[in-house]
């Protein structure tokens, strides 16, 4: 079997590149917008990437389905299942923006784990599902009977395998481009409806082009006959322009933001390279929403909150001069620390530009003291790499994260971070930590989260001092014991030197804040908690984060989190095989060379795939800042890498001209590959991570993981081809050759794998294990179905 004629094959080129990039930025725009609906972290993220995967999978399946009861190849099917995805694109996001509402939530609240993986798999299933189907329908046309000109520029009679690896490539060179699109052009500049309906456009001059004959060309065995698919695309491409032309996309972007705030007066919306940003107005009062999570109020602060975390730090040190505050400071913070006379000098540091000018803009526009103040300096910064290139001492640091739901906030709550802040501070220098609100929310994982940040804190402090609230707690720590001693007395006298206190009184909600029985009442609640040191590359609290929000608004997936957390990491690697090995071996029985147990390689392969490229993020995160503005583009060149490792295998496979031993030999040295790259790669990143952390610039850290991503995907895309034709050399012997049908089998399988990856890695493997433990398991994992190769293979060729 050859593919198509030139001029159809030239035209599957392009519908393979556009598939890609269209299937990108669906992928990514959508994975934006949950983020905001449901306050996402990397976990949140894992499980939306493991439902679009799992949906795709699916696509593959039923076109594989379709393909093996109706193997006569034509343009119908897959026009119409391009329409279809085109179709989908504006009423998934309208749905996505629609999900609060419908569930009776109000804005701010953060729903369960369940909720969320439940909501996602709906609002994405058809559009990945439409797009699953297209690769499976693309490699049939691909494998069609016709000239021996293949797909790509200088190709001749190849191999079995390899027309399915000619829509694979060109559609992760599509999803490249778009990587680099969206990063630097689309989330700075457009929207998220102007995003769908470019794509909507994409493809349907994609379809136009598919069923318009080229001048000269004669018809080819693909059925040139797609019945409505023309009138369709053409319908498409003019509403899409008239859609964007007349301002409809803007009209539709602005209801469906009033229907996801619940009317409330939206002062200013924007998705900006390094998150979304909203701001929302009530009669003067500004509340600040990153992500879809409330931050801060502004300009007049919650004072039962701002004044005992200002006033309380302050006071706990004689004379407070030089101030770091990371973070959330025109909540009130800002202010209140200037009105100690000691001061000269507040560092104040937000990781996103944006959000700092804007609030330095409302603070001009409520002449907020603050905003031109000179003893205040503005860092658009990490506050890690603050600490990390400054040359002098603090005697305050504060850090105003108060919950580690995620791997940014985790970084303020690392003994990495502690360690770098206690070095940072003088002799009596005092850090002061936000914690989650500890009164009237009691639940275990928050005793193990407050048992945790207690075992690493004192890690690098000897002194202690606890102050418990219901809104938010935060800690003292330092290496001075006078934080232990600070009470009423202490505080008043301080406040009336520095001419704070004319009344004479202490305002009732510090004075019950000083009142030592409530540190007293902290270490009682933390003792009987599990106390595990929380680590950068192993941040067990984010779990336990979940867990205790998911207790207090969905009970039922806090207590299996809570569980979770209590497996044993033996447990955990012998779940993660059998969970593995199950669909390996059923889609194995699909196969068409059953002797060959290539699909638990394949599946394993797709499930180290993932976990690899969730580590990598979550390095990321740690080491080069936030996360979400760098998503797709890191997505995109890990992908190209897939198409990378593919292409090189394709060129291999040509040259060996298809000789079965030589192909079973190179599939072997492929899963030696991944199981050797992904087990190392994993292990070395936090040993390195000392040694890189603030003695390399983050935009040559930004560039070495621009490489690694590649570099990884090549390993695992390698094997795409090579399981195709393993398994197609298999079926030829046996009578069961299906081309089109066994690539989308080896397609799915690799996406089933990368699901469970998404899901086990996200929620089990990086939170509790580490990377270190993930690399461990990876080894485990792929050094079984590498014996498997080895032992169930055919010993000679037939």
């Amino acid at each position: 079997m050859t593919p198509p004629e030139g001029p159809i094959g030239k035209k599957l080129l392009w519908a393979a590149a556009a598939t890609g990039a269209s299937g990108l930025l669906a992928q990514m725009v959508l994975l934006r917008e949950l983020l905001v609906v449901f306050a996402g972290n990397e976990l949140t993220i894992g499980i939306i990437l493991a439902n679009w995967l799992a949906l795709e999978a699916g696509g593959s399946f039923l076109a594989r389905h379709l393909e093996q009861r109706n193997p006569e190849p034509g343009l119908f099917r897959y026009c119409l299942a391009s329409l279809a995805f085109c179709a989908a694109l504006l009423p998934a996001l309208g749905a996505v923006r629609m999900i609060k509402p419908l569930l009776g939530l109000s804005v701010g609240t953060v729903p369960g784990l369940s909720t969320a993986a439940a909501s996602t798999f709906l609002a994405l299933a058809p559009v990945a599902i439409t797009h699953g189907t297209l690769f499976t329908w693309g490699c049939s046309m691909a494998f069609s009977k016709g000239s021996p000109e293949g797909l790509l520029p200088g190709e001749a009679l190849p191999a079995r395998g390899l027309p399915a690896s000619s829509i694979y490539i060109p559609e992760t060179a599509g999803t490249f481009l778009a990587g680099l699109l969206w990063t630097w052009i689309l989330v700075p500049r457009t929207g998220s409806f102007q995003v769908m309906t470019g794509i909507i456009l994409l493809q349907s001059v994609t379809v136009i082009a598919l069923t318009i004959p080229l001048p000269g060309s004669r018809p080819g065995p693909h059925g040139r006959r797609a019945p409505g698919a023309l009138p369709g695309a053409l319908a498409l491409a003019a509403g899409a322009i008239l859609f964007l032309g007349s301002g409809g996309a803007e009209r539709l972007h602005q209801l469906s933001i009033q229907a996801l705030w619940q009317g409330q007066t939206i002062f200013h919306y924007e998705n900006s390279p390094e998150g979304n940003i909203a701001i929302t107005e009530n009669q003067g009062q500004y509340t600040f929403f990153t992500d879809g999570t409330p931050a801060f109020i502004q300009p007049i602060p919650d004072i039962t909150l701002v004044e005992p975390l200002v006033h309380i730090a302050m006071t706990a040190h004689p004379g407070p001069e030089t101030i770091l505050l990371a973070g959330g400071g025109a909540s009130g913070v800002l202010e209140e620390l200037l009105l100690h006379p000691s001061v000269r000098l507040i560092t104040y540091t937000e990781l996103e530009p944006r959000l700092l000018e804007l609030q330095h803009r409302i603070a001009a526009r409520t002449r907020e003291s603050w905003a031109d103040d000179p003893r205040v300096l503005l860092q658009a910064r990490d506050a890690r790499r603050v600490l990390q290139e400054s040359d002098h001492p603090y005697d305050l640091i504060i850090s105003r994260t108060s919950d580690p739901s995620n791997l940014h906030s985790n970084r303020y709550f690392s003994t990495e971070f502690l360690g770098l802040a206690a070095r940072s501070l003088t002799d009596r220098g005092i850090l002061v930590l936000a914690v989650p609100g500890l009164v009237g929310h009691l639940t275990e994982p928050l005793r193990d989260l407050s048992a945790s940040l207690v075992r690493t804190l004192r890690q690098e402090f000897p002194w202690l001092r606890a102050f418990p609230g219901e809104g938010q707690s935060f800690i003292l720590a330092s290496r001075d014991p006078a934080i232990i001693h600070l009470d009423q007395e202490v505080f008043a006298d301080r406040l009336r030197q520095r001419g704070l206190l004319s009344g004479g009184t202490v305002p009732w909600y510090i004075e019950q804040r000083l009142h030592p029985r409530w540190h007293h009442w902290f270490e009682e609640f933390a003792a009987p908690g599990t106390a595990r040191v929380n680590r950068d590359f192993r941040p067990r609290p984010l779990l336990l984060s979940i867990a205790h929000w998911s207790r207090l608004n969905a009970p039922l997936t806090g207590r299996f989190l809570e569980m979770i957390y209590g497996l044993h990491p033996g447990l955990i690697a012998l779940a993660t095989v059998l969970i593995l090995l199950l669909p390996g071996a059923a889609l194995n029985r699909l196969a068409p060379g059953r002797e060959h147990p290539v699909i638990p390689s394949v599946v394993t392969t797709g499930f180290a795939a993932m976990v690899m490229n969730l580590s990598l993020l979550f390095a990321f995160q740690v080491l080069a800042g936030r996360l979400l503005g760098w998503l797709g583009l890191l997505s995109a060149v890990f992908i190209s890498g897939l198409g990378a490792g593919a292409f090189v295998s394709r060129g291999r496979l040509a040259r060996t001209g298809g000789a079965p031993r030589r192909v079973r030999e190179m599939f072997v040295r492929s899963e030696v590959g991944v199981l050797l790259f992904s087990s190392l790669l994993l292990i070395l990143i936090p040993l390195a991570a000392p040694v890189v952390s603030g003695r390399i610039p983050p935009a040559v850290l930004r560039g070495a993981f621009l490489l690694l991503f590649p570099v990884a995907g090549m390993v695992c895309g390698g094997q795409f081809p090579l399981a195709c034709e393993t398994l197609l050399e298999g079926g030829s012997r046996n009578r069961e050759r299906a081309p089109a049908s066994t690539a989308g089998l080896v397609y799915g399988a690799d996406l089933a794998g990368g699901c469970i990856g998404g899901i086990l890695g996200g929620l089990l493997v990086l939170p509790l294990l580490g990377l270190t433990g993930a690399g461990v398991l990876l080894g485990l994992v792929k050094s079984g179905t590498l014996l498997i190769l080895l032992l169930r293979g055919p010993r000679r060729t037939v």
